[in-house]
């Protein structure tokens, strides 16, 4: 978005102008290339595509420059797998990297303007990256790489966030140097059935972590070591606290990668979507937020690449 719409739509939004308002509607259809316009230009990524659940989306999903937006709309349950949660999340899905070994990921990178200020003010400003991991035979987690995490308080070693001007940022997470979050790693979901014929049928996503004493300190699937510091004391269920090393996951789950799958997790969408959901996809927003935002993305890398 140039600066002069991008300015435009902030002032909008600091008036109380919501995303449905004609005027930002306009301003966001214009800069996406409608009417003629040269904004995001036409589908040069077929491999992206929108995952959004409730009131969110990905404007022009394909293109160069993909716009993620989330409302503030409470939403009646039912849209996410997890039936309770009514928020509204954005997911740019990115198809083609299954089966890549987790090993193999050297750098994730991405860039993004927050056009427009979060109303209300909450605690994820930013997008992040989700990566479904399969690692072994039966077993699969969810990965979590969130700048997020870079201004909560204590940081968590994620990655390098960059200012790169006015509401302007790039995220680096390197696997040899950063850690990582593992979604319900204190927390055991079995295999299901699914709900035929609505969903398919979904694999064991396991407890991966107990603190010693815990239970005897007996786990299902160990992972080497507790989490990495910071983090509050031990015991917690709180996943999003802590975070840890590639080498201790890889040195149990060598053949671990990132993979198409359908996980049958709570923050994925829900019945109106059945589908397969790519390794790595971002986000904006999550299954519990009701939060407004317009978040213009640059380039999204993986190894050097565009994902």
């Amino acid at each position: 978005m140039g600066s002069a719409l991008a300015a435009i739509v902030r002032t909008c939004s600091a008036l109380g102008m919501d995303r449905t308002h004609p005027l930002i509607e306009a301003l966001m259809y214009l800069d996406s290339g409608g009417g003629g316009g040269s904004g995001g230009g036409g589908i040069v990524f077929p491999n992206r595509y929108d995952l959004s659940v409730n009131e969110a989306r990905v404007e022009g999903a394909g293109t160069a420059s993909p716009i993620l937006i989330t409302g503030s709309q409470v939403n009646n349950p039912g849209a996410f797998f997890s039936v309770g949660n009514t928020g509204n999340k954005a997911m740019l899905g990115f198809k083609g990297h299954s089966g890549l070994p987790l090993a193999s990921i050297a750098q994730i990178q991405w860039e993004w303007e927050n056009v427009a200020p979060l109303i209300p003010s909450g605690s994820i400003p930013h997008p992040y990256v989700n990566l479904q991991v399969q690692l072994d035979a039966t077993h699969f987690k969810i990965l979590v790489i969130d700048p997020n995490a870079q201004i909560a308080t204590p940081a968590l070693n994620l990655g390098t966030l960059v200012s790169l001007g006015p509401n302007k940022w790039r995220f680096t997470h390197t696997p040899g140097a950063n850690l990582v979050q593992i979604v319900n790693v204190f927390v055991d979901r079995p295999a299901g059935v699914g709900l035929a014929p609505v969903f398919p049928p979904f694999p064991d996503l396991p407890l991966l972590c107990l603190p010693t004493g815990v239970n005897g300190g007996l786990l299902p699937l160990p992972i080497a070591g507790p989490p990495v510091p910071p983090g509050p004391p031990y015991p917690t269920n709180s996943w999003p606290s802590y975070s840890f090393r590639y080498s201790d996951l890889l040195a149990l789950y060598p053949a671990a990668q990132i993979v198409d799958v359908f996980l049958g997790d709570g923050g994925l969408p829900g019945p109106q979507v059945v589908t397969t959901v790519p390794a790595m996809f971002l986000c904006a927003g999550d299954s519990g937020s009701h939060d407004q935002r317009y978040i213009r993305m640059g380039p999204v890398t993986l190894n050097g690449a565009p994902a």
